[in-house]
């Protein structure tokens, strides 16, 4: 759906008899699931089918890539698309016009779980959150930090199932997870831990993070 501001109208969009070479079950595909706008003026939209489509504003014609598994989060880096999925961390030359090659990347620790939320860090970093943690990503060499609950030690992650990310003008980053509030400190990598009830020790409670 598009929303005009200047006549206050929706206008409903299906992908049907657009892209009738494509094989069939990719190309009557309504199944939205996420989307996003790079600088370059792409629109990306992810699909519950697990396809990906490339809308050029400019071109009525609509590259798809069959990825298999929705995709929660877009990154666009240095002509390199980053797309947090169900299965893992996965990407692609952006550049591509017609079918660009995605590549699954997992990320230590994060087998089984889903990519969450991602979040520009500092430099080529992006912050990946999971259902298996917190990561600081290294988009160049490809490397991440990763960042866990431990039992023993209250200066980290409350829960491993973090919901979300946000980042305030002091480039202090929040995380937020099933447990609650945690502020990093970027330069001991410790958390300082908020609970709206502490006294409720449940994973399932009121002080969930959701955005």
């Amino acid at each position: 759906n598009r929303y005009d501001p200047q006549t206050k109208k929706v206008s409903y969009h299906i992908f049907k008899n657009v892209f009738e070479h494509y094989p069939p079950g990719n190309r009557d595909d309504n199944s939205a699931w996420s989307a996003y706008n790079s600088r370059d003026g792409m629109l990306w939209i992810s699909t519950v089918l697990g396809n990906l489509f490339r809308v050029d504003p400019f071109n009525r014609n609509l590259p798809f890539v069959s990825l298999g598994v929705p995709v929660h989060a877009f990154h666009k880096g240095s002509g390199t698309l980053w797309l947090a999925t169900e299965k893992g961390l996965v990407w692609m030359d952006s550049t591509v016009n017609d079918k660009p090659l995605p590549q699954m990347l997992s990320l230590p620790g994060s087998e089984n779980n889903p990519l969450f939320r991602m979040l520009p860090g500092q430099g080529q970093n992006i912050w990946i959150a999971s259902g298996s943690g917190l990561y600081n990503f290294d988009t160049e060499k490809k490397t991440s930090t990763r960042y866990v609950h431990d039992t023993k030690d209250t200066k980290t992650l409350n829960d491993n199932f973090v919901t979300c990310l946000y980042q305030d003008a002091k480039a202090n980053l929040w995380v937020g997870t099933f447990r609650g509030l945690n502020l990093l400190n970027g330069k001991t990598g410790e958390f300082t831990n908020y609970q709206v009830a502490p006294i409720d020790t449940h994973r399932y409670s009121i002080n969930m993070v959701s955005s």
